[in-house]
């Protein structure tokens, strides 16, 4: 790097290069990239995870249908003619659609709409034990059924045209709503960074050109970012969703700084001589911060690692190609006003303003935070904590949780003696067992094997069969095969199905929640073998998050604890910045944990970002600083600090405003990923501009007081 002249990039005739480029990469984009999210049935772990293996096992063993929405109307009287024909007209318009496998309801099911309750199995799956009110339940036919969502939201507004209320929820309806909400806000949110951000540049920089230059150079990198995952055959994620912000900021910050130098140094070769290095070194970190996500288990994280991984060469390679030469034809000025007010007010050396004091300050607002925050940090939130109270999918969903259960679990078992069950002491102790689930607060709805048994037993043919041939018989086409989601071909294991209450105080973990439930199978004649269905894949994503959170943010301060050692020459800079970026981890987790807002899968990722943010603001200054004399020199501090305070200013201002688009967004998670950044933003640039400059050298040298 230090031989690197930057003629070639810098020259005026590149242009018949640069232009074409910019071309080229967004009539490509045009062509191939869609922008539609996916979200698909499996999108929470990656298809060799060995978590996705086991589920799928369980779903070969003992075949079950999930893939279906829940309506639920309510009623005072869901026995009278007239609930009992709209149910009937409900159940028959939407079995008429194309991609509804089948409906399930009490015209749709059972011999006698009236005696639902009166039925073990059914009051269960169509009443849930509930009086006021039945479900229905829609098996839909594949997993791209916007469409077919859409007709039956069509159906809903119909009824509540007529003051019928009618309650959705269901797995696929979730993830559509997901999806509409991401989709909405990738536009929203890059429509707003676009306009904050160029403001900030137009302010500082007074200069329309590098403000239209700024969105044309980020831009394209967003739009090269997107084109090559499409290349890459990696659709659009729950987390990618977002990635053409993410890669319009990092590219705002290569700009910032570049263009920042450039005005000093009025020259595009000198600029780029002196700003390429930093830049390089902030986008290998940042890099392999995002790399280090491609080897979790969570799908969306690995997608999210290898957007982001393309983001930032993205960012760093597009800049770096196509602004050497455009800044040819913006006017050098004179130093601008914010250089001119930092040169004359600035006292960064002066330990009586920017001291020991307000480091010790900074360090015990970590601890208390740490303290007092980390511990109580939600990392398994509810799905009821994606939406808004006041939204009208948090009311559905609340309704539906309250009147048995919103989420699956399904739980494997055999007994302990390893006998067959086929006989009718292993009723008994299956129904007692499940009555002992039952009564746990978190449990709903029980469906099971002397469910289903019980219900053959109300036919007058059951009377005469034995368990062994009612399982046999309930294993058959002729009865929709429904035994085999319930018990094993040699009748060795079995499955309870729980339908699961989603926590509104979110006490309590899901994994914590199985645990307990496990202990009650334990005091049983039975084994509890596996878990299985949304409800544990969401407590395991929960816990892979955490996982990859702590060894993502590790590597990514022990890589820059060695980039900076490398740069600086001095380990205890290195650690003095490594303990910094460890404290906004501290701060921004114990805030969260102190304030009561959950991390979720959405907004987990903000934290690297974060820290690829603070990353590059340090980097910058470090190399400045050892330009001017090196880093153990008190005057090279102050001069490094003046030359770079514009970009780094800046540059933390961009990063504020660009992701202050996503507390527009009406979807809570969107609106904590974007949070954690720009509490992070905020929290890095005292530690760039105070604390490290006052730190180190008191550290080194007891302080700038003795110069």
């Amino acid at each position: 790097m230090k031989s690197f002249k930057g003629e070639f990039l810098c020259n005026k005739k590149i242009l018949s290069i640069t232009i074409p480029i910019i071309l080229i990469i967004w009539s490509l984009f045009f062509i191939f990239v869609d922008l539609t999210p996916e979200v698909g049935q499996d999108f929470f772990f990656s298809k060799d995870s060995e978590i996705y293996k086991e589920n799928k096992e369980v779903a070969r063993k003992f075949p079950f249908d999930g893939n279906q929405i829940l309506l639920g109307l309510p009623d005072k009287d869901i026995t009278s003619e007239k609930y009992i024909n709209r149910i009937k007209r409900i159940s028959d318009a939407l079995s008429g659609y194309k991609g509804i496998k089948r409906v399930v309801s009490m015209t749709h099911g059972p011999s006698d709409p009236e005696d639902v309750l009166d039925h073990p199995l059914w009051k269960r799956l169509v009443a849930a034990n509930s009086k006021d009110v039945t479900f229905i339940s829609i098996y839909l036919e594949d997993q791209n059924n916007s469409k077919t969502i859409k007709q039956i939201e069509d159906i809903i507004n119909e009824y509540e045209k007529v003051n019928i209320p009618i309650k959705i929820a269901g797995i696929p309806y979730f993830r559509e709503q997901m999806k509409r909400n991401l989709k909405r806000d990738m536009s929203t949110f890059l429509k707003i960074a676009i306009i904050l951000c160029s403001i900030v540049i137009l302010i500082v920089n007074r200069s329309f050109f590098l403000m239209i230059l700024s969105v044309i150079v980020s831009l394209t990198a967003a739009a090269c970012s997107l084109l090559v995952l499409s290349f890459l055959d990696q659709p659009v994620g729950i987390l990618t969703a977002n990635l053409m912000v993410i890669a319009y900021v990092l590219t705002q910050s290569h700009f910032i700084f570049y263009s920042s130098n450039f005005q000093n140094l009025k020259s595009t070769k000198k600029a780029l001589i002196k700003t390429l290095p930093a830049s390089f070194w902030s986008m290998a970190t940042t890099l392999l911060g995002f790399a280090g996500l491609i080897f979790v288990e969570a799908k969306p994280l690995v997608q999210l690692g290898i957007g982001g991984t393309v983001a930032t060469l993205s960012a760093f390679l597009i800049c770096y190609l196509l602004l050497p030469s455009l800044l040819n034809f913006q006017k050098t000025k004179n130093k601008n006003n914010m250089n001119k007010f930092i040169e004359e007010n600035s006292s960064l050396g002066n330990k009586k303003i920017w001291g020991s004091s307000f480091v010790i300050l900074y360090v015990g607002a970590t601890l208390i935070l740490g303290l007092g925050g980390l511990s109580r940090l939600n990392t398994d939130p509810s799905l009821l904590s994606y939406f808004k109270k006041e939204s009208e999918i948090y009311k559905q969903l609340s309704f539906l949780n309250d009147h048995g259960g919103s989420n699956i679990l399904r739980v494997v078992l055999k007994r302990k003696n390893g006998k067959p069950l086929d006989d009718e002491k292993s009723y008994k102790e299956l129904w007692n067992l499940q009555e002992k689930l039952k009564s746990h607060d978190k449990v709903g709805t029980v469906i099971s094997l002397p469910v289903l048994l019980k219900e053959a037993d109300t036919h007058w043919l059951g009377q005469f069969l034995t368990w062994n041939w009612i399982l046999e018989l309930l294993s058959t086409d002729m009865l929709g095969n429904i035994g085999k989601g319930f018990v094993s071909e040699d009748h060795s294991q079995t499955v309870l199905l729980l339908k699961m209450i989603e926590s509104k105080d979110e006490s309590k973990k899901r994994l914590t929640i199985i645990d307990e439930l496990e202990k009650v199978v334990d005091t049983s004649s039975f084994k509890w073998l596996t878990s299985a269905g949304p409800y544990y894949l969401q407590g395991r994503l929960a816990e892979s998050v955490k996982m990859s959170l702590i060894t993502g943010v590790s590597l990514i301060v022990g890589i820059f604890f060695f980039v900076v050692f490398w740069i600086s020459k001095s380990f205890l800079l290195s650690a003095c910045i490594s303990l910094c970026l460890s404290s906004i981890v501290i701060m921004t987790f114990g805030l969260m944990g102190v304030t009561g807002v959950p991390l979720d899968l959405i907004s987990s990722p903000g934290i690297s970002i974060t820290l690829g943010i603070t990353i590059d603001g340090f980097i910058h200054l470090i190399r400045a600083v050892k330009e001017e004399g090196g880093v153990d020199k008190i005057e090279a501090w102050k001069e490094g600090l003046n030359s770079q305070m514009t970009g780094l200013l800046t540059s933390s201002f961009t990063i504020i405003v660009g992701f202050s688009a996503f507390i527009f967004s009406s979807f809570l998670p969107s609106q904590r990923f974007g949070g954690i950044i720009l509490l992070g933003a905020l929290l890095s640039l005292p530690l760039v501009l105070c604390v490290i400059p006052t730190l180190y050298p008191i550290s080194r040298l007891s302080g700038f007081s003795r110069t």
